[in-house]
């Protein structure tokens, strides 16, 4: 298994986990929207989201002055500035991943705390679950070169393929992975400049180095490389 690394500003780095004894943290599309949700939540404020959102319910029942303290908590709580940039995530029934830049000193320490917490305390309300739901600590991998961030990008995107949740038509139509938004569709949690400027900033290069990269072969590594007790993909050329 990968030990943890010093996390190191303006670096970027693989981030995954999930859940405990491989179980299910994502059940329903209603989990994954709570998800993408708080990859925006977790970046901008540092105040609970939970919290937040039983504030709009009592705005809601009550009168206009609940709603100056909703614009008040965002005020006062946003950051000044995002601990992270977000480049690439794709959720699976069981697992995450994330591609992440760090653009502050404990950016990402700060931001997965937040995170993972934040979805723990929901999944944990909502299906009356005790405990941790994720295996321990997060793991983190170093982006050193252009080369393996280009992998991690096709890898990243094909997990819902290798998984047997999409084919290669339908790819784009797995909704919990950061594709759609690179091939147009916004999502706000998302900073797509990075990545794309390694293709000239034309998203359809971008596809086309995903999509032409499937063939048998590569997919069988993928799922092996999906179904591995320890995430080592970095062990398998794609």
């Amino acid at each position: 298994m990968p030990y943890q690394i010093p996390l190191i500003t303006n670096e970027i780095y693989h981030i995954y986990n999930r859940g405990i004894r491989k179980d299910k943290i994502f059940r329903s599309p209603k989990d994954h929207k709570r998800w993408h949700e708080l990859l925006y939540w977790c970046k901008t404020y540092n105040y609970p989201y939970s919290r937040y959102l039983q504030r709009i319910v009592k705005a809601n029942n009550q009168d206009h002055a609940q709603t100056d303290i909703l614009d008040n908590i965002c005020n006062i709580y946003k950051l000044e500035s995002s601990p992270v940039e977000i480049l690439a995530n794709v959720e699976l029934d069981n697992h995450f991943h994330l591609l992440i830049r760090q653009t502050q000193d404990g950016g990402i320490s700060k931001f997965m705390s937040r995170l993972q917490t934040g979805f723990a305390k929901y999944f944990n309300t909502l299906y009356s679950f005790k405990g941790p739901i994720f295996e321990g600590m997060y793991k983190a991998l170093h982006v050193l070169t252009d080369e393996y961030l280009l992998q991690l990008i096709r890898y990243i995107h094909l997990n819902p393929l290798a998984a047997k949740l999409v084919n290669k038509n339908t790819l784009l139509s797995y909704p919990w992975s950061s594709l759609p938004t690179y091939m147009g569709k916004e999502k706000k949690y998302l900073s797509t400049d990075f990545c794309l400027g390694m293709f000239d900033n034309n998203k359809q290069q971008l596809w086309k180095f995903i999509i032409d990269s499937i063939d048998q072969n590569s997919i069988d590594t993928l799922q092996d490389i999906t179904h591995d007790d320890d995430f080592n993909w970095y062990s398998s050329s794609l």
